[in-house]
C-alpha cells in the first residue's frame, strides 16, 4: 500500500493546501508501483523507494511547516509583534502561508531573526 495526498498526511499544516502534495505523491506512487509490477518485486524495501522520493522532494518542507504551525499556535502574539516590526519577516510569513516561500529555507532565517532579537 502506498498512501498519497491527504490520506498520507501530505497537507500544509499552515494553509491546509494539499493539491500539490496530492498530485506529486500520486505521480511518485504510480512510478514506484509501475516499477514494482515490471520487476515483479513487492517487498517493503522495493516499495520504500516511494518514502525516500517524497521525503527528498518535500519532506523537510513539511517538517518546517509543522514547526511553523506549532510556533504560530504557541506564540501567536510574539509572532505578530515580530512581523509588525520586521517587513522581511512579515513577507516570509506570508510566503509560507501562500506557498511562495520554501519552508525549509525560511525556517533558519526566521529562527535567526527571532534569536537575534531575543539576545539584543
Amino acid at each position: 500500500i502506498l498512501l498519497i495526498g491527504d490520506a498520507a498526511g501530505f497537507v500544509s499544516p499552515i494553509g491546509g493546501d494539499g493539491i500539490y502534495y496530492g498530485m506529486c505523491s500520486g505521480r511518485l506512487a504510480s512510478e514506484v508501483a509501475e516499477n514494482a509490477v515490471e520487476m515483479d518485486v513487492f517487498t517493503p524495501s522495493a516499495l520504500s523507494v516511494y518514502q525516500r522520493k517524497w521525503y527528498n522532494l518535500w519532506g523537510k518542507d513539511l517538517e518546517a511547516l509543522c514547526y511553523f504551525a506549532d510556533m504560530v499556535f504557541k506564540r501567536t502574539e510574539q509572532i505578530i509583534c515580530y512581523a509588525s516590526k520586521d517587513e522581511n519577516l512579515r513577507e516570509m510569513a506570508v510566503g509560507l502561508y501562500n506557498g511562495d516561500c520554501k519552508p525549509s529555507k525560511a525556517k533558519l532565517k526566521i529562527q535567526t531573526r527571532m534569536a537575534r532579537d531575543f539576545f539584543l
